[in-house]
């Protein structure tokens, strides 16, 4: 561990949104077995999506975890929307209990994905009808 006062958490066993959706409790299991809810703003929530998914990377190549190996999130429904002001895709997944994170995907990168995915999925791409070619 870094050479900083830390609390050890063992386990995260639940959270839920407290009754005026201003934050999340995190309810988690200390090393000692003592229980520790932590209360976190609303507007720093998603934050903790990215700096655990940095966190995970940089453990992986600590310890050399193979990069094939990888824990994921099984996928339960996607939606696509479009934003005009900027001219981007945005990619929203629903997954684990219901939750659902967006992605703002910008330039070439609607194009590479769905060119990806018919790589290796396969099958017809929607095309404009004639009349508006």
């Amino acid at each position: 561990m870094v050479d900083v006062s830390a609390v050890a958490i063992r386990e995260i066993s639940g959270s839920q949104v407290t009754e005026d959706g201003q934050n999340m409790l995190i309810k988690t299991i200390q090393s000692d077995g003592n229980e520790l809810i932590l209360a976190i703003p609303r507007s720093e929530i998603l934050k903790l999506a990215d700096v655990s998914a940095l966190s995970q990377k940089q453990s992986d190549e600590i310890l050399k975890i193979d990069p094939a190996i990888k824990p994921v999130f099984r996928v339960s429904w996607w939606e696509l929307g479009f934003d005009k002001s900027t001219g981007t895709v945005m990619l929203t997944l629903t997954f684990g209990a219901g939750g659902k994170l967006s992605f703002q995907l910008w330039g070439d990168m609607p194009k590479a994905l769905l060119d990806t995915l018919q790589v290796h999925v396969g099958g017809n791409t929607l095309q404009k009808p004639d009349i508006l070619n």
